[in-house]
């Protein structure tokens, strides 16, 4: 959902993360994996596979200027990151 943090390691790497992230009690959970396949992104579950929609910029960024018609709605100064050193 949005406000989620998603995370991206390598398969070995993928328990000891976990289990750090769950040490600072901090709710964690895998939920999927990266194939070689085909672009895109399919769930996977009771169902079989589905494949889930595309989306070219996220709802954030094309808040503050990600896209056309969205740089009406920057902040005065821009971005923070973008042009004042940012996080």
């Amino acid at each position: 959902g949005s406000g989620s943090l998603l995370i991206c390691c390598r398969p070995g790497e993928a328990d000891p993360l976990v289990e750090a992230i769950r040490a600072l009690e901090i709710p964690v959970r895998r939920i999927g994996e990266v194939l070689d396949r085909e672009p895109g992104v399919e769930a996977a579950g009771g169902e079989g596979p589905r494949k889930l929609p595309s989306f070219e910029v996220d709802e954030i960024t094309r808040l503050f200027g990600g896209e056309p018609g969205g740089e009406d709605n920057v902040p005065p100064g821009g971005m923070p990151g973008k042009n004042q050193g940012g996080y």
